[in-house]
């Protein structure tokens, strides 16, 4: 499934659903959160306020909020950039 996206990825790189099934293949099925986010920035770059995208950003963010707790100084910068991508999406 990867070698496809891939091939379809090099047809058309402005294809934003292509990107977001990479986002999708890496995070559900590769387990690989960081390459997962490659794919998602990519989507944003070419639109800023795509909702799915946003929602992939804010929940990557949340994630990892919960992950160092609330004890650790990041974790108000990563709550925050959290709230930032949702409130995009639901303006979206």
């Amino acid at each position: 499934a990867h070698s496809w996206y891939q091939k379809a990825l090099a047809i058309d790189t402005d294809n934003e659903k292509t990107l977001l099934k990479l986002h999708d293949l890496w995070m559900g099925h590769l387990g690989n959160e960081t390459k997962a986010l490659e794919y998602n920035r990519q989507v944003l770059d070419q639109n800023p306020l795509h909702p799915l995208a946003n929602y992939n950003k804010g929940a990557y963010y949340y994630r990892r909020a919960i992950t160092v707790g609330p004890a650790k100084p990041t974790f108000k910068d990563e709550i925050n950039k959290a709230v930032e991508a949702f409130y995009i999406r639901a303006l979206a």
